[in-house]
């Protein structure tokens, strides 16, 4: 049972969702808009370089695609993870593997018919 729960105040793909510390300490977040990890055969990984972060990821790998909305696809990335990375902002582990959702992904499942199109900056 949890102890307490606050709003995640954030923007794109976090948006609504909820930091709950468990009665043992732990934090667990719920993300209703998570896109879920699929075992894909057009799956990239990307070993981490120092200092990057997933912003870097983004604009590296979509933006030759998604032009400078390529910078919000961060998020897309993040949520992709087996275990998904709740902060963006922050250096990623040097050496840490990375899951890089083809952009037949991102347009076809991470935003899917909810969108008629990958958004705008």
């Amino acid at each position: 049972m949890p102890i307490y729960s606050e709003d995640i105040e954030a923007l794109g793909l976090y948006r609504h969702g909820a930091i709950i510390q468990q009665t043992d300490g732990s934090l667990v977040t719920t993300l209703p808009e998570r896109v879920e990890f699929q075992e894909r055969s057009d799956t990239l990984i990307h070993v981490v370089a120092e200092g990057e972060r997933l912003t870097d990821l983004a604009v590296l790998y979509y933006k030759e695609v998604f032009g400078d909305a390529a910078v919000d696809m961060w998020e897309v990335i993040a949520q992709f993870q087996p275990t998904p990375i709740i902060d963006g902002t922050i250096a990623l582990p040097v050496d840490a593997e990375i899951l890089i959702p083809s952009e037949d992904f991102i347009r076809d499942e991470a935003f899917g018919s909810s969108l008629s199109e990958v958004p705008e900056v």
